[in-house]
Order: structure tokens, then sequence, then C-alpha cells
């Protein structure tokens, strides 16, 4: 994993990036989103390496259009995969930015760096405003001056994660993401030590299972609750849903065991919580028994 050396947070340039969801960003596995020019050119991009060091610095495309700022902070951001929700991937530190001469038309920028930080998918967390429409790229801060409050947040909350993650500390996951575990992070790190594999792709094809099912929308499978976080928050939540394993992974031998769609379960974030409350693993049934008594 690049690693950075611990920093403050810059009080000149921050810009964030959009670029394709990976896990690794190593130059072997392919990214994955909905970009245009990804799908025309086979996913065979600059992208694919971004946190991969070559000669001594690392880069990556930051879109078209010249960038004329001196050193630089980028966030990058991706989609999550299923839940197709923004969230943070990785940061460069004191890039510079120049023409990318991977396209030939030569309209399009890069970042390079000597210090960057790949952020583990455990604990990439969500961005909650992206603003505007359209375009690869946003300022956070441009020459001193504050172009997004809410991204400049997003960015000092990545420099305090990609800072423990170069001290050698093992971040909480964040509460939020799309991630099974998520509610009790001792077991959580245990896992990711182990290097289990819970495979993202069964569970991103579960949610688009219950999209099918509900007529485009995730709502909590736990009986009497239903909620749908489109629903409840708008179009920030639109796709996002969190994905239980009714089957502990815990309890899997350590070689693994299979698992089907139907051993997992689309539930909200609070009926999620109670479930692995005090680090048990209850069915969705008694969660149900329990939301009865309230009434």
């Amino acid at each position: 994993m690049a690693t950075t050396t611990g920093a403050r947070p810059s009080s000149r340039n921050v810009l964030f990036a959009y670029i394709g969801w990976a896990a690794r960003y190593d130059g072997k596995e392919w990214v994955r989103g909905s970009h245009g020019w990804l799908s025309a050119n086979g996913n065979d991009c600059s992208e694919m390496g971004a946190f991969v060091r070559r000669r001594g610095r690392y880069t990556c495309g930051i879109g078209s259009g010249a960038v004329d700022v001196g050193p630089m902070d980028v966030v990058f951001v991706a989609k999550r995969p299923g839940t197709r929700v923004r969230s943070v991937v990785g940061l460069y530190r004191d890039a510079e930015a120049a023409p990318w001469p991977y396209f030939t038309d030569n309209n399009w920028f890069g970042a390079s760096t000597r210090t960057a930080t790949l952020i583990p998918e455990f604990a990439r967390f969500p961005v909650p405003e992206w603003p505007g429409s359209t375009g690869v790229r946003r300022w956070a801060l441009r020459d001193g001056r504050v172009a997004s409050a809410p991204l400049l947040a997003v960015y000092r909350r990545v420099v305090a994660l990609t800072n423990a993650l170069a001290s050698g500390e093992t971040p909480a996951p964040d509460p939020l993401a799309d991630d099974e575990e998520s509610a009790f992070e001792g077991q959580l790190r245990r896992r990711f030590v182990a290097h289990r594999n819970r495979e993202r792709g069964l569970r991103d094809a579960r949610i688009q299972l219950a999209l099918r099912e509900n007529d485009g929308r995730l709502v909590c499978e736990v009986r009497g609750c239903r909620f749908d976080f489109l629903e409840a928050y708008g179009d920030l939540g639109a796709g996002y849903a969190q994905v239980h394993h009714t089957k502990p992974l815990a309890a899997a031998s350590p070689k693994g065991s299979k698992t089907s769609l139907r051993d997992l379960a689309v539930v909200c974030a609070n009926c999620h919580a109670m479930i692995h409350r005090g680090g048990e693993c209850r069915a969705l049934a008694a969660i149900r028994v329990h939301r009865q008594r309230r009434r």
C-alpha cells in the first residue's frame, strides 16, 4: 500500500478528482465506473495504477482542462459498486499538475506526487456532497480561498485518516459503509488481518436482486421496518442499503465457505446495528420481535 508520512492539512490548494472504483489500483485490477471513456477504451487507463510507485512517483489523470495552480493535495473519489455512493479512495500530497501525455489531444491534465496513500476498502467513507452535476473534479480550497466547505471538511477527515494509516494505526470502519461487519469493529479487524475473503461481487449482486424484486427500491428486510434510504433522504439515499450475512462469517472454517445470495439480507443501518449489538449475530426474526414489543 502507498503510504504517507504524517502531515498537516494544506492551506493552499485542495482538489477532489472523480475516478473509477478499485480495491488496489495496482495496475492489474481493472477499475469499475460509469465513465464513457472507461467503457469505450476497455478500462485500460492510468487509473488502474494510480497508487503504484513508478520511478519514485505516483501519477493519475484528474480531468480535462488546464490546472494552473501550484502544489496541491488531491483527494480521489470513486462510486462504490452496488450502492453508487461516492466514497474517498486515496490521497496525493503536494502533487504537481501537468498535461497528461496519456491522451493524444493533450487537453487532459494529470497529478504527480512522491507521497500518496491508498485507503483500504473497509475504511473508505462517503462524500456527503458533490457540488454540481457534471465534471470529474471539484475544488475544496484554491489559492487560500474556500471553494466548498463540505469538501474541505471531508479533506480534513481524509488527512486525519491517512496520517493514522501512516503511523500504523488500524482505523475503525466507517459506520455508514456498505459493510456487514461495520457494527462491531473488533471482529472486523480480526477478519481483516486474516484476509478473510468477503466477496464484494456477491454482495453487489444481492443489492441488484433486491432492486429488481422491489421495483428499483432498497427496503429493509426486517419485517415491520421497511426503512428506505431513498424515501427518507431523497437522492442522497438512492441505491444505498447495508448487506448482512445471515450466516456469520466468523463461524466459517478458515478455508472459507460458500455463500449464496439468499444467505444475504438487505437491511437498514439501525436494524443492522441491533442484529450485531454486543458482538452477536441475531436472526432477522428476533429483531422483528423487539420492534413489536415497542409498539
